[in-house]
């Protein structure tokens, strides 16, 4: 979790943590940097480098980067859009979410019907 943690979230003695780890193994500081970099990726929306740090993850020789790396790979396309397009699909998962939870208290019990009318009288 310290590697993936923003440093501004870390306190003196985790940051401290991962100083001293990254100064006893090469691996553990391209594992850090590559782990930093994609961080920064995600947060900053910054989706035109997605290809170029996939590319550095399966070069670096970290085994557990380049299986991540070809993970991405797989979902190239989604993965792009979510770094780059402003669109999201959150309040479409909210109401899902909210159907979901009204479904289970219901026990299955009534119908569509029923279902419509808890779903629009629920409050959001």
């Amino acid at each position: 979790m310290l590697f993936i943690a923003a440093k501004d979230k870390l306190g003196r003695i985790q940051l401290k943590m991962i100083d001293d780890l990254r100064n006893k193994s090469d691996e553990l500081r391209k594992t850090y940097a590559l782990a930093e970099a994609f961080r920064q990726m995600m947060t900053n929306k910054l989706g035109d480098q997605l290809k170029h740090w996939i590319d550095r993850a399966r070069a670096s020789g970290i085994r557990e980067m380049a299986a991540f790396a070809t993970g991405l790979l797989t979902d190239y396309q989604a993965i792009w859009n979510a770094m780059s397009l402003h669109w999201s699909n959150g309040p479409v998962e909210g109401n899902v979410n909210k159907l979901k939870t009204i479904k289970r208290q219901m026990y299955g019990r009534a119908g569509f019907d029923l279902l419509k009318k808890r779903l629009v009288l629920a409050p959001s």
